[in-house]
């Protein structure tokens, strides 16, 4: 059930208790993974992205990639300077649709304290790196699959879980426009990202 360092669940009959040994400030993510739940929505088909998720006009731009690259900077710049909405500062689930993925705001989002409960279709994935210029450039296919793929939360010991994991980067990779972004935390990323995406005003 749990595959995190820092928790433990004890099964009694139909009742399962989470014990965490944990000394750092505990986010609503951490108890997210310490109940699988990652695990448990990706063998629905649905993926949580480690991701700042933000609202552009309907449509959903998501910031992926590790800790410290800017990914929330990007999604309050994105607020700040064209009005777009956060929906979720950490985390987002992504699940295939016909025309590509459809994003959902979870109800965890670690300590960006932004989390509401909304979906959109997803026009475009971006993944911020820190820079001393702002540019975005489009990522072949398999390249932003690699990115994806570390992107998403799942049990990477477990095959199951690892190919499921693989099957929805591969489909996202392939069905929408993805993104490096070498970026500054100024107004200039927001203009580097729209030119990529022909995004307007």
């Amino acid at each position: 059930l749990v595959h995190v360092p820092y928790a433990c669940a004890v099964r009694r009959g139909n009742e399962t208790t989470l014990y965490i040994d944990y000394e750092g400030p505990l986010w609503d993510t951490m108890l997210f993974d310490a109940l699988n739940i990652p695990d448990l929505l990706l063998s629905n088909g649905v993926g949580i992205l480690h991701a700042s998720f933000i609202d552009v006009n309907g449509e959903g731009l998501l910031f992926a990639g590790p800790k410290q690259q800017g990914k929330s900077t990007q999604a309050r710049l994105w607020s700040e300077h064209r009005g777009a909405g956060i929906l979720n500062g950490d985390r987002a689930a992504i699940r295939p649709a016909d025309a590509g993925l459809t994003a959902f705001s979870v109800p965890f989002c670690g300590s960006s304290r932004e989390c509401k409960n909304a979906q959109t279709p997803v026009k475009a994935i971006v993944f911020p790196e820190k820079a001393k210029t702002n540019e975005a450039l489009r990522l072949p296919p398999f390249d932003a699959f690699k990115r994806l793929i570390g992107c998403l939360s799942y049990t990477e010991s477990d095959a199951v879980m690892q190919a499921a994991a693989v099957t929805l980067a591969e489909r996202a990779a392939s069905a929408l426009p993805c993104f490096l972004l070498r970026c500054r935390p100024d107004e200039g990323a927001v203009e580097a990202t729209e030119r990529a995406l022909r995004i307007k005003n």
